[in-house]
């Protein structure tokens, strides 16, 4: 499952401004759905990076956040020549949060502990056989 659609990227953006980044030659009229999906499989690619060694991939129900990430991040990916300032702003933003969610500063949701990978069911715990010297043994020596 994508953490992204062209459905909410239209929904985000805007139908004009997806068919303006994705028809490249002007020829199509419309969105070129290979060239979105190609920047959303960027940006899914570089947001599991992120997520692979706190979390189960892939996540079966993305959270709200990391769908506007992953919009943000294609959107930034589908600019070839120029990206304009909000649109990098957004993209670094989309990064910034992604590096907390890896660090563990930020969490993706509730349900943390259940999807994560490095999850734990307690503190560790550690066994020993005893003392093999005290006071008492060692008395007289």
């Amino acid at each position: 499952m994508s953490y992204t659609t062209k459905a909410d990227m239209t929904a985000r953006f805007g139908a004009r401004e997806l068919e303006q980044l994705t028809d490249r030659d002007g020829q199509a009229g419309a969105i070129v759905d290979s060239v979105l999906d190609s920047a959303i499989a960027t940006a899914e690619a570089e947001i599991n990076g992120y997520l692979v060694k706190r979390y189960t991939l892939p996540l079966a129900d993305p959270p709200a956040q990391l769908t506007a990430w992953a919009a943000d991040m294609a959107r930034y990916y589908l600019h070839v020549h120029s990206v304009p300032e909000t649109v990098r702003t957004r993209h670094e933003a989309a990064v910034k949060g992604l590096q907390q969610v890896a660090r563990g500063l930020l969490s993706l949701g509730d349900d943390d502990a259940g999807d994560s990978a490095a999850a734990s069911e307690g503190a560790p715990e550690f066994t020993s056989p005893g003392r093999t010297f005290s006071r008492q043994s060692l008395k007289g020596l």
